[in-house]
Formats: structure tokens, sequence, C-alpha cells
């Protein structure tokens, strides 16, 4: 009995054995699992990768439109800057020009009252070495050549000043003569100190003056015209008002003034020039106005030639 049940026993588990080789196991499915999640990772590394770029390219749009915007400033205020640096070259010259012609006069009077001043100190001085002299000399002769040598000198200084005192007699009757047909013509004086003619008799008196050249214009609305050195346009006129729009070119700069009154000089500054040209109309008729171009005398051969009108 007792050696029966174990052979039972391991027979058992024999057959035990047998039945479960027959039955296949089931492998975990980890080369699935691994690609899988690689793919995953892949596509959320695409999508990162697109929205980065994405936001570098709205960056860079909104960078680009930002460095517009400050260039168009910059470029705004480098244009204001020019224009406030080309006004105060003007006005620095128009402020030069004005002294110049104010302090003319005034500077040949000055110069002459300093000439007559050391003149005369210059005689004082001699007389007085002269007078030192003859009382070092002892002998007659001496003081008798000293005393000849003087009376020349101080005839010869006489001389001088009478000479000078005539120059000056001249500088202040041309003075008071130019103030008096100044006076008399009722010229009208520019905020630059030049004399601006309202006529043709004034425009002649300037003429005569020689310190400018003179290019009457008659001009109608329409094209450009050339007067001395500068092509002038109408455009428009009002009779009522007497004033008018124009353009000018100089330069190569095209310039438009509009409301232009009746004999308010225009000052037209050109490189290598301290004094302008001017351009006064005298008279605004419809669609026509005649006026003349004031030229400064150091310009060059102008290529322009006048154009003469009946005012």
């Amino acid at each position: 009995m007792n050696m029966k049940q174990p052979i039972q026993g391991s027979t058992l588990n024999q057959s035990a054995e047998k039945a479960g080789s027959q039955v296949p196991l089931a492998k975990p499915r980890a080369g699935f699992t691994s690609t899988r999640l690689f793919t995953v990772i892949v596509a959320l590394f695409a999508l990162l990768l697109v929205y980065t770029v994405y936001e570098l390219y709205q960056n860079n749009a909104h960078l680009e439109e930002s460095l517009k915007q400050v260039q168009t400033q910059l470029a705004v205020i480098n244009q204001r800057l020019d224009d406030g640096d080309a006004r105060l070259a003007e006005l620095t010259a128009q402020f030069q020009v004005t002294t110049e012609r104010l302090g003319l006069t005034k500077s040949e009077l000055e110069r002459t009252k300093r000439m007559a001043a050391r003149l005369k100190q210059e005689q004082q001085e001699r007389v007085k070495a002269l007078t030192e002299e003859l009382r070092r000399k002892a002998e007659a002769e001496q003081v008798a050549a000293l005393q000849r040598e003087t009376t020349s000198k101080l005839s010869a200084l006489s001389g001088d000043v009478s000479a000078t005192r005539q120059q000056v007699a001249v500088v202040n009757e041309n003075v008071s003569k130019t103030r008096e047909e100044v006076t008399q013509l009722k010229l009208k004086l520019s905020e630059y100190g030049t004399l601006i003619a309202r006529n043709r008799k004034e425009l002649e008196y300037l003429r005569r003056r020689g310190e400018r050249d003179y290019f009457e214009f008659d001009i109608r609305k329409g094209t450009f015209h050339q007067v001395s050195d500068l092509r002038l346009k109408l455009r428009k006129t009002d009779t009522k008002r007497q004033r008018c729009d124009i353009e000018y070119i100089a330069d190569d700069r095209r310039v438009r003034k509009k409301k232009v009154n009746v004999n308010e000089p225009i000052q037209v500054f050109v490189k290598g020039l301290r004094t302008p040209y001017e351009i006064v109309i005298n008279r605004v008729e419809k669609n026509r106005i005649i006026g003349y171009v004031s030229a400064p005398k150091e310009r060059g051969a102008a290529p322009g030639k006048p154009i003469s009108s009946d005012r």
C-alpha cells in the first residue's frame, strides 16, 4: 500500500509537466509599446518645433514692424534736424547781410575819426620830440636847421590833416546825399538791409547806385521763365488782395511760395554766395505778374537775360 502511493504521485506530476509543456505561454508585447512611445515623443517634439517656429515668425514680424516705425520716426527727426540746420544757416546769413549793410557807413566814419586822431597824436608826438631835440642843441645853426625842419614837417602834417578832413567831408556829403535821395523817393528798406523798388523810377535809381544787378520780368501763368540765375513760374493770382502764388527753381531746388504780397521781397540763398537773390513783385494782374529779380554783384556770369517789359 505504501509503495503504490508514491508511484501514483510521480505519475501525476509527470502528467502535469507534459500538459504544461504543451500549452504556449503569453509573451509580453514589449516591442510594440516602445515603438508607440517613440512615435508619440516624435509627434510631440514636431508639434513643439512647429509652435516654436511659429512664435519666432510672429516675433520676427512684430520686430520688423517696430523697426520700420522706429526708422520712420528717425527719418522724420533727421528731416526736422536738417530743416532746422538749413533755417539756422539762412537766418545767420541774413543777419550777417543786415549787419554789414547797417554798419557800412558807420564803419567808414569810425575809421576816418580814428585816422584823424592818430594823425593828431603823431603830430603831437613829433612836435614834442623836435622840441626836446631843439633843447639839446646848443649851437644856433643847429637850432635854426631844426626849426626849419620842424616847420617843414608841421606843414606836411597839416596837409595830411587837411586831406583827411576833405575825405571826411566827401564821405559825409555822400551819406547826406544818399539819405536825401532815399527820403525823397521813399524807398522801402527790407528786413535784410536792401532797398526795395516799387516802380520803374525807383528801380532805375537802384541801378544807378550799382550795388546789385536788376532783371525785370513780366510773367503769365503757365510755364517757367528764366530770370537771371532763377527760374520763375506763376501759379495763382489774387488781384483783389494784390498777392499771388509763385514757384522758383534755384540750385536745383524747387520751392513754392504762397500768398506773396506786392513789394514783399523773397530772399533766395544760393550756395557760394553770402548775399541772397531777391524776387520782388510790383504788380499783380489776372494770370500775370510784373516785377524784378535783384542779384548780388559777387555772383558769376548769369546765364539768364533780363526780360524787359512796360510797366
